[in-house]
C-alpha cells in the first residue's frame, strides 16, 4: 500500500506527516515530526516581504532534514507545500529554485482557498467527527486562520484569513515576552471578531464546532483529561487567565509541555480561540488532529491520474 509523505512549511513550524490511505478514506499514520522554523516573523506585512539569504538557507536545511526522514521511512510519494507566510514572500521563486536544486522537491505554495480545501478533506478523514453533519471548523496556524462550514451535503464554504497566531502577535502585542495587557487583548478580540464577521452575510448558526492546528494541540496538552477530544470553553478561559498573566520566563517554568516557539504566541492563540467560541455561540469544541497534511494524503490518490497538486485542490 502506497506510503505518502507531506512536508508542510508552516508559518511557525515545519511539519512532516507520513501515512497510508486506507479504504473508506481512513488514514494510517506512520510517522510525524515537527521542527520550529518561524517564517511569519519576517513576513508580517509591516515591511517588505523578502526572505533573506540566511532564512532561505535555514528553510532548505529543514526541508532536507525532513526529506531524509521521509526517505528513510520508505515513502512512495513526497509532497512539499507552503502556506500563508510563503504566500506573502515576494522572492518565493528564489526559495522554490533553491529547494528544487538542493533537494529535488517541488515546493507548492497553496492559495488560501487551496489550503482551506486541503484542511476540509483532512477533517473528512477523522472518524471522530464523521457523525457530524452541520458544523463549523477552524484551523489556527501561525500565519492564517482557515474557517470552514460543513452542511449535510458536504463542504459548504471556506475562508482563509490572515489571523494566525504569529501574524496577530506581531500586529497587536508590543512585548510578547511580557504578560498580555488588557488593552491589547481587547483590541485583538475586536479585530478578530470584525474580520470573521465580514465573511458571513447572515447570522451564524453553529450546531457544532471542530478545531485543529498547532496551537490547539499544545493548549490541549495543558488540560486535565487531555485524552478527550471534546474541549469545553471553560478550560480555555481558565488557561488563558493563567497564561496571559505570566511573562515568557514564567510560562517556560510553569508549562514545560510547551515548546519554546509557542511560549510567546500562546496568549494570542488562546484569545483567538475564545473569540471563535463567542462568535460561534458554542460552549465546547471537538479537537481533530486531521489537518491539511491529512487532506493532501487523502487527495493524493488523484495524483496517480497525472493531476498535479494545484489541479487536485482546485477540483477538490
Amino acid at each position: 500500500m502506497t506510503k505518502i509523505a507531506v512536508i508542510d512549511l508552516g508559518s511557525n513550524t515545519t511539519k512532516l506527516l507520513i501515512g497510508r490511505l486506507l479504504p473508506d478514506q481512513l488514514i494510517e499514520t506512520n510517522f510525524q515530526k515537527s521542527i520550529p522554523c518561524r517564517i511569519a516573523t519576517t513576513l508580517n506585512g509591516n515591511q517588505d516581504s523578502i526572505l533573506s539569504t540566511p532564512e532561505i538557507e535555514r528553510i532548505v536545511d529543514v526541508v532536507q532534514e525532513l526529506l531524509d526522514d521521509a526517505v528513510s521511512n520508505v515513502s512512495d510519494q513526497i509532497f512539499l507545500v507552503g502556506t500563508e507566510a510563503l504566500r506573502k514572500a515576494e522572492n518565493i521563486t528564489l526559495l522554490q529554485s533553491k529547494i528544487q536544486s538542493e533537494t529535488g522537491l517541488n515546493l507548492v505554495v497553496l492559495s488560501g482557498k487551496e489550503e482551506a480545501t486541503a484542511i476540509a478533506h483532512g477533517l473528512s478523514t477523522d472518524p471522530n467527527i464523521r457523525q457530524l453533519k452541520d458544523f463549523y471548523a477552524f484551523d489556527l496556524g501561525g500565519g492564517s486562520l482557515e474557517l470552514i462550514k460543513f452542511s449535510q451535503s458536504g463542504l459548504h464554504s471556506f475562508h482563509s484569513l490572515a489571523l494566525g497566531s504569529v501574524t496577530l502577535c506581531n500586529k497587536f502585542i508590543k512585548n510578547p515576552h511580557a504578560p498580555l495587557q488588557a488593552k491589547e487583548a481587547r483590541n485583538l478580540r475586536i479585530f478578530i471578531a470584525d474580520e470573521i464577521r465580514k465573511k458571513f452575510d447572515s447570522e451564524i448558526n453553529c450546531k457544532a464546532l471542530v478545531g485543529c492546528g498547532g496551537s490547539l494541540v499544545h493548549a490541549r496538552m495543558l488540560f486535565p483529561g487531555r485524552n478527550k477530544a471534546i474541549l469545553p470553553r471553560s478550560h480555555f478561559e481558565e488557561l488563558s487567565s493563567r497564561v496571559c498573566s505570566l511573562n515568557y520566563e514564567e510560562r517556560r517554568i510553569q508549562y514545560k509541555e510547551l515548546p519554546a516557539d509557542r511560549l510567546d504566541i500562546i496568549p494570542t492563540a488562546l484569545q483567538t480561540i475564545l473569540e471563535i467560541f463567542d462568535i460561534m455561540g458554542v460552549s465546547q469544541l471537538t479537537h481533530s488532529f486531521h489537518n491539511l497534511r491529512y487532506g493532501i494524503i487523502s487527495l493524493s490518490r488523484l495524483s496517480s491520474k497525472g493531476e498535479n497538486l494545484k489541479t487536485i485542490l482546485r477540483n477538490g
